[in-house]
Parts: C-alpha cells; sequence; structure tokens
C-alpha cells in the first residue's frame, strides 16, 4: 500500500532544507475504529499532476486526506512524505507544504484580504492577494463595501456559502502550496463558476500537484488519475474516459448527473474489473 505523489521542493522532516529528490511516497493502512478503514490504498502521481477521488459517504475519501495532513494518524501502516514516515516529519514543515481547502470552511472575524493572506508567505503583497482571489473566482469581493478591506464575521457571517468556499481556496492558493488538497471544496458554487475554478487551477503561478474529493463528475472529468473508493477499498481507477465506460459507481453517476457524450455500454455479459 503505497502512495507516490511528487511536490517541486523537498524538504528534511526536521530542518526543512532542501533536498535533492522532489518526491512523496505515501501509503495507508488500518485507522483508528472511530474512523473508516483504509485497506490496500495504492496509487502515484507524477508532479503537476491531478488526482481525484469519488465515492459515497463514509467510503474513506475525508479520511484519506485527513491522514496525509496528519489530521488523524494511523493506527496500522504508513503514510510516506518523501519517503518518510509522516510521524517523523515537523508537523509544521510537513503542514507548510500542504494547502488545503474543505467544505468545513473556516474564517476568521478579519478583513477579506487577511483572511486570504493567513497562512500565505509574509511577503505577499496586495497584488498577490488580488490575483489568488481572481485564481479562486471570487471576484464578488469587489463589490462588497469595502472591497478587499472589508470585514467579515466570524466563520464568514453575511457571505453565502459558495463565497466562504471561494475565499477559503484563496487562502489555499495563496500559501503556494506544492500539494494542493480540495476536499468538495466547490460543492456550493454553480457549475459555471466551478467550470471557471478548473480553468483557473490548471494556470496556476507555480508548479502544483493536487488532490481533489468531489461528488460532481465535472469537477473530476479532467484528472490525469481518477479512483473510487468503496468500503475503504479502491473499487474502481482509471481516466474519465476509462471508467465512464466501465458498469460501476463511477458509470452510475455519470448517467445519473447526465453527463454528455458518454460511451456505450458494456455487453452484459461481461465481465466488470478494475479500471487500472
Amino acid at each position: 500500500m503505497k502512495f507516490i505523489l511528487p511536490a517541486r521542493g523537498s524538504r528534511t522532516p526536521s530542518t526543512g532544507a532542501p533536498r535533492a529528490n522532489a518526491a512523496a511516497a505515501w501509503s495507508s493502512a488500518a485507522l483508528p475504529s472511530l474512523t473508516p478503514t483504509l485497506k490496500d490504498v495504492s496509487f502515484s502521481v507524477t508532479q503537476g499532476q491531478t488526482l481525484a477521488i469519488l465515492g459515497a459517504t463514509g467510503s474513506g475519501k475525508t479520511t484519506l486526506v485527513d491522514a496525509v495532513t496528519r489530521m488523524l494518524d494511523v493506527s496500522g501502516g504508513t503514510v510516506l512524505v518523501d519517503g518518510v514516515d509522516v510521524r517523523l516529519w515537523d508537523l509544521q514543515a510537513l503542514r507548510r507544504r500542504i494547502g488545503m481547502a474543505t467544505q468545513r470552511v473556516q474564517l476568521y472575524s478579519d478583513t477579506v484580504s487577511s483572511n486570504i493572506a493567513y497562512s500565505a508567505p509574509d511577503d505577499i503583497s496586495e497584488d498577490d492577494v488580488a490575483l489568488y482571489a481572481r485564481l479562486a473566482a471570487a471576484d464578488f469581493i469587489c463589490s462588497l463595501p469595502e472591497g478587499f478591506d472589508t470585514i467579515i464575521g466570524e466563520q464568514g457571517t453575511g457571505l453565502s456559502g459558495g463565497q466562504k468556499q471561494r475565499i477559503a481556496l484563496a487562502r489555499a492558493l495563496a500559501k503556494q502550496p506544492e500539494i494542493l488538497i480540495l476536499d468538495d471544496t466547490t460543492s456550493a458554487v454553480d457549475l459555471e463558476t466551478e467550470k471557471q475554478l478548473r480553468k483557473n487551477l490548471q494556470e496556476l503561478p507555480y508548479p502544483c500537484t493536487k488532490i481533489i474529493v468531489a461528488q460532481r463528475i465535472s469537477a473530476v472529468r479532467s484528472a490525469d488519475q481518477i479512483l473510487v473508493l468503496q468500503d475503504g477499498r479502491i473499487a474502481q481507477r482509471g481516466t474519465h474516459e476509462q471508467l465512464a465506460a466501465c458498469e460501476g459507481y463511477y458509470r452510475d453517476i455519470c448517467l445519473l448527473q447526465g453527463v454528455q457524450g458518454m460511451p456505450d455500454a458494456p455487453a452484459a455479459n461481461a465481465p466488470a474489473k478494475e479500471v487500472r
């Protein structure tokens, strides 16, 4: 069970000094009994690629990304970054490399600009803040009473769910992470905005490997690799074209969501198999 995920600038766990190899490897097995269990989960992603993860509620999607960021620790198996168990990393050094935006948005009672720059490098400029807001399709900020200087309430009081998600995404992008994790980040935005976000994420001004957890096929269909989790295991993997042509959870969701250009269904007597 091994996940291999390159990053653009490897660091040693203790000092943060650069290392020659820009690569990360993760492996996961049984997680604590109060969380979903991941079993025999294995994948690799090259630098700059996008990995998408789908699955029903409780299949282990969020558990997987939480194990990477050490929001929880595995009780069996290992999670590796740059070949080093994440439990041996300095926690701050590990998390500095990772930008994360989830559907559980946390905003602070401060200006919009300060919320976006919260985890960014100290030398981030106002122009940079505006750039990452644009990349997060947060153009609505300009229509707020004081623009980027508008004070928002705790947890984004007064903003819609989609607006909160876009500010949280802008904050994750402003961090300039080597690994960007988006966990249902666009669940509250409309399809047109989501389309613009997909385009913008392909034009980031720095190299970035992305992990996208989503339920909309439109959010994942362009990923280099898609994993479908079921009961903590990988039930299917492949590209959109490969998975849409096979019987299984992914094709069922495509049909349910009315995805255009679907290939013909496989023969009724054709055995179902995992795409690798």
